[in-house]
């Protein structure tokens, strides 16, 4: 899967400032973080990538089996989309 493919937010900052790599939580997306990121670090870089499972329309970074009980095999298997 092409980079630009990718639903994700980035831009590189301003000068010598860190960059900031921001997963959202279950049902956030890209931009959930970056009020909170610029208030904290104004010059900042951010990358901030949508998670690219789907549970009842909420997005996530990994699948479940039931609540609180993690799909092990999807996250040790890795994902290209």
């Amino acid at each position: 899967m092409s980079i630009d493919l990718y639903h994700h937010v980035a831009s590189p900052g301003a000068g010598n400032t860190p960059l900031v790599f921001a997963f959202h939580g279950t049902d956030g997306d890209e931009h959930q973080f970056d009020g909170m990121i610029g208030q904290i670090l104004p010059k900042a870089g951010i990358v901030a990538p949508r998670g690219d499972v789907v549970e009842h329309g909420a997005n996530r970074f990994f699948r479940r089996r039931a609540e609180g009980l993690y799909d092990m095999e999807d996250l040790g298997a890795g994902r290209s989309g």
